[in-house]
């Protein structure tokens, strides 16, 4: 395990989980720590600032992701975000309810480009990682991006909420719009007051980050978590 040392208050590690029934298992405690961290925020997002007062919630909006992005202080969740990768050639893939806000041209518009992408979900911090010395909304969204480097797929898009301002950080670190105020709807079709996104995409760049010591944390936390996982495919060889 690489653990880095930035503070004696923090030890950061980036993990990346694929599906469920793959994980060791020492991931398998952090794949829950994940979940439950996900979930805790989520809950209060729906009930609270969009005003939805649904008492069920399902785990199967995590447990479907193509890859699930934490970084973790110690056994504290900092951030998750989710990607999935899909081919826009499937009709069916157009009917996603990921793209339940998304204006038919554009989903056209997007798949001239290019018909394999990936779309970006659920970008969270978790409570008490929102104010500090360190950024961690820009560090975490950075290792995001280098996470989505390595794929195949060359394109990512995603819905950023306005009412967080997400949408600024997302320009600021190479994202590009497609359609700027987009009413945001429930899966049921429900508009949500004062609820907008901007649709947007990255093209995979190499942007550093402004802020040097931001820069340093990102490239030792990614330098980590690709050594452990050139060792894993060695023991798994």
């Amino acid at each position: 395990m690489n653990i880095i040392k930035i503070a004696p208050a923090h030890k950061l590690q980036l993990k990346v989980f694929g599906h469920h029934i793959f994980l060791s298992e020492e991931d398998k405690k952090y794949y829950q720590i994940a979940y439950e961290s996900w979930k805790q925020v989520w809950q209060d997002v729906q009930q609270q600032e969009m005003g939805l007062k649904e008492t069920s919630f399902y785990s199967d909006e995590f447990t479907r992701q193509d890859h699930i992005i934490a970084l973790f202080d110690r056994d504290n969740c900092v951030g998750i975000a989710f990607m999935r990768e899909i081919d826009l050639d499937l009709n069916c893939i157009k009917e996603d309810s990921s793209f339940r806000f998304w204006p038919k041209t554009q989903l056209l518009s997007l798949n001239k480009k290019q018909n394999r992408i990936v779309i970006a979900t659920s970008f969270t911090i978790t409570p008490q990682y929102r104010r500090g010395e360190i950024e961690w909304k820009t560090l975490f969204l950075s290792l995001y991006l280098d996470y989505f480097s390595q794929l195949q797929t060359s394109i990512m898009v995603t819905a950023a909420r306005k009412v967080k301002s997400n949408e600024k950080l997302c320009y600021q670190l190479g994202a590009k719009p497609l359609m700027r105020n987009v009413p945001f709807t429930t899966k049921s079709g429900s508009y949500i007051e004062n609820e907008i996104a901007d649709l947007l995409y990255w093209e995979k760049n190499t942007l550093s980050l402004l802020d040097k010591y931001l820069q340093y944390l990102r490239n030792q936390v990614w330098s980590s978590f690709l050594k452990e996982k050139h060792y894993d495919k060695i023991l798994s060889a």
